[in-house]
């Protein structure tokens, strides 16, 4: 079953099936295997420019707003029957996909975290009362050209296989399915950033 899975995953992700092609598990065992992917995924990512326990915060939610908006899409399109296998696949295709995307961010951020933390320094250094410092072309971090632009092209693909999982799931157009995937994207990264605040309001 999870070999059928893992297969299936590559398939999608080369948009020569869809998630109706995704194996069917009335077991459950492979909707954890899929949920844990998907925190271990995001977890792993995000733990890139965060501590592990907020990175795994953000798995555990990036994981829940993926597991609630699918169920919300396909209970509007009436085709609820559908919605572990799709699901799943957007789970696996999305952690797969970050977790090749684990290197060139790990190369990349390094960089910008830098450069973020100069500006809020000098700024910090200005006052509070100062305008914001001015940047020059110059002053721009120089982001690895490679590790860049393979970051960016993982990342068109992680939407263009979330579009294309979306329209074979619910059977809508393929730009109606792009802008429902992005829809999904930005929920998912709004429900993060909430998470982290809350947390850190805890815990400080």
């Amino acid at each position: 079953m999870f070999n059928q899975a893992f297969h299936a995953t590559l398939q999608i992700l080369l948009f020569r099936k869809g998630p109706e092609d995704f194996p069917y598990a009335a077991d459950g065992r492979l909707d954890k295997a899929c949920t844990v992917l998907g925190i271990v995924a995001t977890a792993l990512l995000f733990g890139i420019v965060q501590p592990l326990p907020l990175a795994i915060v953000d798995g555990v939610v990036a994981t829940l707003v993926v597991t609630l908006y699918t169920r919300l899409v396909l209970r509007l399109r009436g085709l609820e029957a559908r919605q572990q296998q799709t699901r799943n696949a957007l789970l696996a295709t999305g952690s797969l996909l970050m977790l090749v995307m684990w290197l060139p961010m790990s190369m990349v951020m390094p960089v910008m975290t830098q450069f973020l933390s100069s500006v809020a320094d000098a700024q910090q250094a200005a006052g509070p009362d100062a305008p914001p410092p001015v940047i020059t072309p110059d002053q721009l971090p120089q982001v690895p050209l490679l590790p860049g632009l393979l970051l960016d092209l993982l990342g068109l693909w992680f939407a263009a296989s979330a579009t294309h999982v979306l329209r074979h799931a619910t059977g809508i157009a393929r730009f109606a399915a792009a802008m429902m995937a992005l829809l999904l994207i930005s929920n998912v990264m709004v429900a993060m950033v909430i998470a982290g605040n809350l947390l850190s309001l805890i815990l400080g």
